[in-house]
């Protein structure tokens, strides 16, 4: 048995085995990205491995009967031993075995890399998944944009056109998990494989196709393709006059839908599933460039995106989702402040009204008016009707669990009301639905920075910055990690930034000039002053920076007078300009000691404002009552008192339902007008002057108020205050250095 083992070491059978298996290993791994990458069968790379099977032994035959000479293959019987270059042959054998191991390693290596691009995105994020959450259902599919081979690219809305009814109509089979538009919208134009899409977007079926038109024909070819091996389950080509393009897409749908039916979802696909509610080529044309500049959301955007919705309805006015859009668009503008919440709200429940006339169970209409009604009651003070409006949005999810909009705007509300356990629940089924919106990305940003998370938060809006760039918001909420951390100069710098992308948008400029009016910065803060005044001059944004400029100048009477008129004329709330003209006139008043005619000038305004049992006020009100403690310690009798300050907390914490409460300073007064002195100075120590100045600036500022005077004597209160101070000195320094490097520069250039 020895000879024989000798004999086969000698003549290098064991080498030669292994530099087989080796090489063959490497050769497969390559085969399989080919075969996905050129989206061959999966049967080919199956086919390979039989046969390098079925070669392994007749190759340690050939082994073992010929010895490789300087002559070329001889047998091995007809060899001279004592001239034989096994020695060397198996040396050479090493060597390419390990050669093709590094290979191999390398090659392996990379792909795995490559295959965790995508995740490793979500895992900066804050979220991770286990081999079990990375398996899609096999119930799922995505639309890829269907390619236009089309002479003239301008036929590109047709085939997007297709894509998007398709979208819409899969989106109706309650049992089919189908990937959200912009998610598959984001690879179109991508030279990237069918197996990489579906791994991107977590489903198993992915449909595409291209569209060729000629004059008045068109050829559509369609296909569904099963991710796991790139088994074509059903393909057709239609070839059509273009006398009726959207019965040739209803037809698409209905088919792609049959297939799906017979082979995943166990019917006969026989329902009803609804069409894009419009005829006319020119207005879903400009329906889908509507779509497209939603996406970025600046001023200039949202505008073009309502001009282009507004004429697709001009061509067709029962088109519902222009309608539906519409609304949404709204929407934004009001978020963004280019429109007033009132008017997007009385316009967009109306829009939704009219398509849920014709459709009332249309998804997407339904969650834009349940938003808009929960909006509209919270800010009008009836708070229980605005949690009943959450909870119709909270089942609308679970109706509709594939429609990504109800889902959306449960995060806003979860996000807005600081619930951001439950908002990061929502946001993991979100990034499974539709894993490349960058929206969903900003509101996971927005639930990190409630948990201080403050690393997440920025790769989160770095993400959502890598999937659609021309984003200002996003910029803008960088910024404000960058005030949690302390970074002023980040601050502005990101805010520039977004200054860059949106320079119609008012408030941008704003948000500066009050940065520099806080440090003292008057004639930088007046440059970006004048940038709001030309864009919007009467905007409540623009009145608040009026009144900030007046006090950083120490023109009292003016701000009082300013602070005055904007209570008077209840200006929008936008940005917090109506609260901080409150916050600014109680300030003065308690500087005068007039306290008494402060409080009785906002009975005047909003009855009931110092009545304890008073909590139906508009919601920005109700907040206002806070600052006004200090006003009502002094005027009103101790128990009224108490009172007062056990309502505000009701209000904050129970009414709600939210968790208000938590807010560290909050909690401080809450405690300094119990009593509760060394309560109120523990808060103020361990959660608010722990915390860099840019967080609480405000706080050295509102210790004038009478039930923080026992507070102001504690020399632990004073340090803090002190050091807030030194903070403060040293960001205006910071700051004067930026802007000064900043113009040297631009000098430079």
């Amino acid at each position: 048995m020895s000879s024989i083992f000798t004999e086969l070491k000698r003549r290098n059978v064991f080498r030669v085995a292994v530099a087989y298996v080796v090489i063959g290993w490497v050769l497969a791994q390559v085969l399989d990205l080919l075969v996905e990458a050129f989206e061959a069968p999966g049967w080919v790379l199956k086919i390979f491995i039989a046969l390098m099977v079925i070669g392994f032994l007749p190759a340690l035959a050939f082994s073992w009967v010929y010895e490789l000479t300087p002559e070329g293959f001889k047998r091995e019987s007809e060899v001279d031993r004592t001239r034989s270059v096994t020695g060397n042959t198996a040396r050479k054998l090493d060597v390419v075995t390990i050669a093709a191991v590094v290979i191999g390693a390398a090659f392996v290596g990379w792909t795995h890399f490559s295959a965790q691009e995508s995740v490793h995105h979500n895992e900066e994020a804050g979220f991770t998944q286990t081999a079990t959450d990375g398996l899609p259902d096999e119930r799922s599919v995505a639309v890829l944009p269907f390619v236009n081979m089309s002479a003239n690219q301008d036929n590109q809305y047709f085939a997007d056109g297709l894509t998007e009814t398709l979208l819409h109509m899969l989106a109706q089979v309650r049992e089919l998990k189908v990937a959200a538009r912009t998610s598959s919208f984001a690879f179109k134009d991508q030279t990237i494989s069918i197996g990489e899409i579906a791994r991107a977007l977590n489903v198993s079926h992915v449909l595409e196709g291209s569209v060729q038109r000629s004059g008045e024909r068109v050829r559509i070819t369609a296909q569904l393709i099963r991710a796991s091996d790139g088994f074509h389950m059903w393909s057709e080509n239609y070839d059509r006059m273009l006398d009726d393009v959207f019965r040739i897409q209803d037809e698409i749908a209905t088919d792609v839908r049959a297939a799906l039916s017979s082979s995943l979802l166990g019917g006969d696909g026989s329902a009803k599933i609804e069409s894009v509610a419009t005829n006319d080529l020119e207005a879903y044309d400009l329906y889908l460039q509507a779509l497209a500049a939603q996406t970025r959301g600046s001023y200039g955007a949202l505008q073009e995106a309502e001009r282009l919705l507004k004429k697709a309805l001009a061509k067709d006015a029962d088109f519902l989702e222009a309608r539906t859009e519409l609304a949404l668009v709204l929407w934004h503008q009001s978020s963004t402040g280019l429109i007033p919440r009132d008017q997007a709200i009385e316009q967009g429940q109306a829009l939704t009204a009219q398509v849920l006339q014709r459709r009332p169970q249309d998804v997407r209409a339904r969650s834009i008016q349940i938003l808009m009604a929960s909006f509209r009651k919270f800010f009008g003070g009836d708070i229980e009707g605005g949690l009943k409006e959450i909870e119709r949005l909270e089942l609308l999810t679970q109706q509709a669990p594939s429609e990504p909009l109800p889902r959306e705007f449960l995060v806003k509300i979860y996000n807005r009301n600081e619930r951001a356990d439950q908002a990061l629940l929502q946001i993991k089924v979100l990034l499974e639905i539709d894993p490349l919106n960058p929206a969903h990305y900003n509101e996971l940003g927005i639930a990190k920075m409630q948990l201080r998370a403050w690393d997440e938060a920025r790769a989160s809006y770095r993400r959502s910055l890598e999937l659609e760039p021309g984003q200002p918001n996003t910029y803008i909420y960088l910024a404000r990690v960058d005030m949690q951390v302390g970074d002023i100069v980040g601050f502005v710098r990101n805010h520039e930034a977004a200054m860059v992308l949106d320079p119609e948008d008012h408030e941008l400029p704003a948000e500066l000039a009050e940065i520099f009016y806080r440090y003292g910065l008057i004639e930088i803060g007046d440059r970006y002053k004048t940038m709001t005044d030309a864009l919007a001059p009467t905007s409540p944004v623009a009145r608040k920076l009026e009144l900030e400029r007046a006090m950083a100048s120490g023109e009292f009477e003016l701000a009082e007078k300013l602070a005055r008129n904007m209570l008077q004329d209840n200006v929008e709330d936008r940005q917090g300009a109506w609260t901080r003209a409150a916050r600014r006139f109680f300030r003065l008043a308690g500087r005068k000691g007039e306290y008494a005619d402060a409080l009785k000038f906002m009975e005047t305004l909003y009855p009931g404002f110092t009545d304890p049992a008073t909590q139906d006020l508009p919601f920005n009100v109700m907040f206002a009552r806070n600052a006004a403690l200090g006003l009502t310690k002094v005027t009103l009798p101790p128990d009224e008192f108490q009172a007062f300050v056990a309502s505000q907390l009701e209000f904050m914490t129970e009414t709600l339902g939210f968790v208000f409460g938590k807010d560290p300073f909050f909690q401080a007064e809450i405690h300094a007008a119990r009593g509760e002195r060394e309560a109120a100075i523990d808060v103020l120590l361990q959660e608010v002057f722990s915390q860099p100045e840019t967080k609480f600036h405000f706080v050295p500022a509102v210790f004038w108020q009478p039930h923080l005077a026992p507070l102001i004597s504690d020399p632990r209160i004073q340090a803090g205050i002190s050091d807030y101070e030194q903070q403060a000195s040293a960001n205006r320094n910071k700051l004067l250095e930026y802007m000064l490097a900043s113009k040297t520069d631009a000098q430079d250039r």
